[in-house]
């Protein structure tokens, strides 16, 4: 019986460390140290625990003394993990965005960097890393607007704009990255309209092609059913005469996004072209 009870009291001052860990989990390190300890005064707790039983025993008001004592450790456990769990949560998740902040950092992913890091804008060094990397967006900016590279440019002197420190000098260089990418879509469009469509076209550059707007798009029998490499839309240009009678038919078949397989051109024979045979 004595024994069982000693061995309820360790336990139960096991999982009063445990919980405290679980709190505090900076001291986590210190458990080897607690395990050997509580091993080391193993039979301190054994006598403990005979004491408080033959006490218990003996006397009710011991009893209660020792229920009171247990629930106030409980207490006592509920407001720590209540006040200061909470807390620490906190700082474990700032402390994991900012280890994924360093990750994207070292590998070059300056956006995806700065947006973990201004997250925990206060957590450990975020703050310097912030500035480092505005300022490695203002050259690398620099750098690619001489290569001409003007929508990643743009994107990253977006981020920077705001910045006091950085003037005009980045209001100038967004306003010329945004004329040189107008004028690189306006040329685009130009080349797009003079061009028909065509195997492994991107499907939202068929209506910008020199075919145009498509008269009717049909799809395949039980199209939203269908696993997407099934999934086929036919874009088609109708063509008619004076009369109303169909000339031509154009058809362009498009399968995940894309144009799939070459158009198609279909030429009727109308009444007019019948007459002219005869």
């Amino acid at each position: 019986m004595v024994g069982c009870l000693a061995i309820i009291f360790f336990f139960f001052f096991l999982y009063l460390w445990v919980k405290l860990i679980s709190v505090f989990g900076v001291f986590g390190i210190f458990i080897p140290i607690i395990v050997y300890v509580i091993f080391l005064f193993r039979d301190v707790f054994k006598r403990m625990a005979v004491y408080l039983f033959n006490a218990a025993l003996k006397n009710k008001k011991n009893v209660i003394i020792f229920t009171s004592t247990m629930t106030c450790l409980l207490i006592v456990i509920a407001i720590i993990s209540v006040l200061f769990g909470p807390t620490y949560n906190a700082y474990k998740v700032a402390d994991q965005t900012y280890k994924r902040a360093i990750s994207h950092f070292e590998q070059g992913n300056y956006l995806q960097a700065l947006d973990s890091f201004e997250k925990v804008e206060n957590h450990k060094k975020s703050k310097e890393k912030i500035q480092e990397i505005y300022e490695l967006l203002y050259l690398e900016s620099k750098r690619l607007i001489e290569l001409e590279g003007y929508p990643k440019a743009q994107e990253y002197l977006e981020r920077i704009v705001h910045i006091p420190e950085y003037g005009d000098n980045v209001k100038e260089m967004l306003n010329l990255t945004e004329k040189r990418i107008q004028e690189e879509e306006r040329q685009y469009r130009t080349k797009l309209r003079e061009t028909i469509p065509y195997k492994g076209m991107p499907e939202n550059q068929i209506e910008l092609s020199a075919w145009g707007k498509p008269t009717e798009i049909e799809l395949t029998k039980n199209y939203h059913s269908l696993r997407p490499s099934h999934q086929i839309k036919y874009y088609k240009w109708r063509t008619y005469n004076s009369k109303g009678e169909l000339k031509q038919i154009k058809t362009v078949s498009v399968r995940e996004g894309f144009v799939w397989g070459e158009p198609r051109i279909s030429n009727y024979i109308t009444s007019d072209e019948k007459s002219k045979e005869r």
